[in-house]
């Protein structure tokens, strides 16, 4: 495989990862019956605490794509 396909593939499966955490979290808030609502609180405590930290940790681990897809490009260069 060409270098390029590698940072490719790293770049959209950090994409998504970040977009399908934030989305499951925000999900998930929406289905939490809360009087008065849920807010931006509570999509707080579900995205750090929902499912064991699993929205976080998909987040994090997108993030953590995205930066080594920005350190090994600026290696190549």
């Amino acid at each position: 495989m060409k270098k390029k396909h590698i940072l490719a593939m790293l770049l959209i499966t950090g994409i998504i990862l970040m977009c399908s955490g934030v989305i499951l979290a925000f999900a998930r808030t929406n289905a939490k019956d809360i009087i008065g609502g849920a807010d931006i609180h509570t999509f707080l405590f579900v995205f750090f605490n929902g499912n064991g930290g699993t929205y976080f940790y998909l987040t994090l681990s997108g993030l953590i794509e995205l930066i080594v897809l920005s350190i090994l490009r600026r290696i190549s260069k």
